[in-house]
């Protein structure tokens, strides 16, 4: 817990925790899943080396392609629009990360985890069965 609240993921007041982000509550299913809480926080790390890489490689094309264009005399005016702009985007490039994951994740339980993959995808042809009704009370 101290580690957690060290990150910035936690934080106390008086005799309780609170999780900084409700995102971040969602990390409780992973952990209640059996992934333990450190090895959660060590792959933090991780995470946020990718995402801060990701994130480094959208500003540079924001400002080689929207900022730059306007950035030796910027009116107010294109001021405010970039700003809107910038604010505009984020959605969209976080909803492109989301799917880009989703892919990531797929290709390596792929190769990563074959013998899951199989499984997955023959629960996925399956042909769904129906649940059985409950039974019926008889007088």
């Amino acid at each position: 817990m101290a580690e957690a609240m060290t990150r910035g993921f936690l934080r106390a007041e008086s005799d309780r925790l609170f999780f900084t982000s409700e995102r971040l509550l969602d990390s409780v299913t992973l952990v209640a899943a059996g992934i333990p809480l450190n090895s959660l926080l060590t792959l933090s790390y991780e995470w946020e080396a990718a995402f801060d890489r990701i994130a480094f490689a959208f500003v540079q094309q924001f400002r080689t392609h929207l900022l730059g264009p306007v950035l030796d005399q910027p009116s107010p005016q294109q001021v405010h629009h970039l700003s809107h702009t910038l604010d505009d985007l984020r959605p969209v490039v976080r909803q492109v990360a989301d799917e880009l994951l989703a892919s990531a994740m797929d290709r390596r339980i792929r190769i990563d985890l074959p013998e899951v993959s199989q499984l997955l995808g023959n629960a996925a042809d399956a042909p769904a069965v129906a649940p059985e009704p409950p039974p019926t009370a008889q007088a």
